[in-house]
Parts: structure tokens; C-alpha cells; sequence
């Protein structure tokens, strides 16, 4: 398992595209909040292997497009 800290992107208002690996089951508290930049739709983002998400975790992330879907088996901290 691939892991990242919490706030590992925060603020990062430059990055525009994100890839979550099938890795990566937990994203921690404000991993991505702030990510201004991002575009793209949620609907593509989050693969099924992901077991939790933390607090805050993508806040503040408006240029993305539609609703983040979030699978029933995932834990929202």
C-alpha cells in the first residue's frame, strides 16, 4: 500500500489533473483541500478500492465538475 500524510497536497492550487492509484486505500484529513486547480469530473476520481476518506480531504476544490460518488463500503472521517 502506497500511503500519503495528511495535507500531502494542500494548497496546491497549480496541480490541475490527479490520478488516485488502485494502491491507495485511505485518503487522510486535507490531502487535496485547497487544490483550486484541479478540473475534471468526480465521477472518474475515486477508485473502488478506497476504504476511507478523511475530513476536509478535497475542500475548497472547485474546479472539478459533478458530484463526488462515494462507495457504500468507504468510511467518511
Amino acid at each position: 500500500m502506497i500511503s500519503l500524510d495528511t495535507e500531502a497536497f494542500y494548497g496546491c492550487s497549480g496541480m490541475q489533473y490527479l490520478y488516485i492509484s488502485k494502491n491507495i486505500t485511505h485518503i487522510p484529513n486535507g490531502a487535496f483541500g485547497g487544490c483550486s486547480g484541479l478540473k475534471g469530473d468526480w465521477e472518474t476520481l475515486l477508485p473502488e478500492n478506497i476504504t476511507a476518506i478523511g475530513a476536509h480531504a478535497f475542500a475548497l476544490c472547485k474546479g472539478r465538475t459533478g458530484e463526488l460518488k462515494i462507495f457504500d463500503s468507504v468510511t467518511v472521517r
